[in-house]
């Protein structure tokens, strides 16, 4: 009866050993899950943190007319940068820059294709689902803008709007065409003024897009007299 009782204390000694050493297993096992968790944790941490110093700051991209991502970046002759829509706006009522007051001129400034694809490919790549919609819709307002300037089918004598050396609209009458260019007369004004402009310039636009409005300056009667007097004191030179 004594060597029973000794043999079940035994046996109930190694159990209780046994479930320790399982305790003690399974202790070190959540321990070492809790440890690869933290480090998982931290690793993703890191790398969040990384594409975060990495992401591109769409504040830097920011045109100062609208305070919207640039749209077909263009730059001036002082190297400030604004979307082209923006930009060709503001010289109508200002022919300076808008940041630092520079005069400029017809030709100093130009499109930034690669910069502009750039962008497109930043917003895609990083900016979110409102970002992304907001910019596309951007996208479809410049290119109605661009489309509202086309003059589909040019001919000689047609009538067009046309800006000037100065920024201002003016008519004009197409006088010739060439396969790059035409050759334009201010209506109103001498024949010096006359001159080429690129099929493809910005400068072209149909008639009375521009000259009827009533937001951007215009040539006054009293500028046209002093024209047509210049012109006679030429011609009388001659």
């Amino acid at each position: 009866m004594i060597q029973a009782s000794e043999q079940y204390i035994e046996q109930v000694t190694d159990l209780q050993l046994i479930n320790k050493e399982m305790l003690k297993d399974n202790f070190l096992k959540k321990m070492r899950n809790r440890e690869n968790i933290r480090q998982n944790y931290i690793e993703k941490r890191k790398k969040i943190k990384l594409q975060q110093d990495t992401r591109p700051k769409f504040e830097d991209l920011i045109c100062p007319i609208c305070l919207e991502i640039f749209q077909k970046v263009t730059t001036t002759q002082c190297g400030h940068a604004f979307c082209e829509m923006c930009i060709f706006d503001s010289l109508m009522r200002k022919a300076e820059c808008p940041v630092c007051r520079v005069k400029i001129k017809t030709h100093s400034f130009q499109y930034c294709e690669s910069f502009d694809n750039r962008i497109i490919d930043l917003v895609n790549q990083y900016g979110d689902k409102t970002q992304i919609e907001h910019f596309r819709n951007r996208q479809q307002e410049m290119e109605q803008w661009n489309k509202s300037k086309l003059v589909e089918c040019l001919v000689i004598n047609q009538k067009v709007d046309i800006m000037d050396q100065q920024f201002i609209w003016c008519v004009a009458t197409i006088q010739q065409i060439s396969k790059k260019e035409l050759f334009i007369h201010y209506d109103g004004w001498g024949k010096e003024y006359d001159e080429f402009i690129p099929l493809q310039s910005n400068r072209i636009a149909p008639l009375g897009l521009y000259t009827n409005r009533d937001d951007i300056p215009k040539y006054q009667h009293e500028q046209r007299q002093f024209a047509d007097i210049i012109e006679y004191i030429n011609q009388s030179e001659w």
